[in-house]
């Protein structure tokens, strides 16, 4: 019996390191363009850019494992009514769009440049914050999935560029490009 649990332990301690000699980790930055969201009774569009920043775990050569934070930059409100227009309202609020992801990649592998696509969830907070009494703070949150798509080019073996394009299922629809670097090691 306990030959059995040393040969398990062995064979899993050497199974891990091997895992390790192939694993890589990534760290990087990118700066995104507008995004537009839809709250209730709001739609919130981005004025300027936001960014993202990522950390991911690459078990293999065509694999990666990426979770991120997501700021989606100032915003403009206008008041949508069902079966109307929205309307831009005059109203001193000031919002966040924040968010967070976990996504699962697939590289292809072609020298310098790689094409990537990545699928997972996404969770975006909505705060929007009154500065007129008596219209008090609100906060919204919603879960939705994330699709992305681009290229990584590889600048030396550590660090790189990355091109792509992000779409957000999350109050209402949204997108945004994103041009960024990573960092490997």
């Amino acid at each position: 019996m306990l030959r059995s649990i040393l040969t398990i332990a062995l064979f899993a301690t050497s199974a891990a390191a091997a895992a390790q000699d192939r694993a890589q980790w990534s760290i990087g930055i990118a700066a995104t363009t507008k995004v537009s969201l839809l709250a209730t009774d709001y739609e919130i569009s981005s004025k300027n850019s936001g960014f993202k920043a990522h950390a991911a775990w690459h078990p293999s050569e065509a694999w990666r494992v990426e979770l991120a934070y997501h700021d989606f930059g100032d915003v403009d409100h206008s008041h949508c009514v069902r079966n109307r227009p929205c309307t831009r309202v005059l109203d001193p609020r000031s919002t966040e769009q924040l968010g967070l992801s976990a996504r699962a990649a697939y590289v292809w592998n072609l020298g310098s440049v790689q094409p990537y696509a990545a699928l997972g969830l996404v969770s975006v907070k909505l705060k929007m914050d009154s500065l007129a009494v008596p219209r008090p703070s609100s906060s919204e949150r919603e879960t939705g999935a994330v699709a992305e798509a681009g290229l990584d080019w590889n600048l030396s073996e550590s660090f790189g560029l990355r091109l792509g394009y992000e779409y957000v299922a999350a109050f209402g629809n949204g997108g945004a490009a994103q041009l960024g670097v990573v960092a490997r090691f």
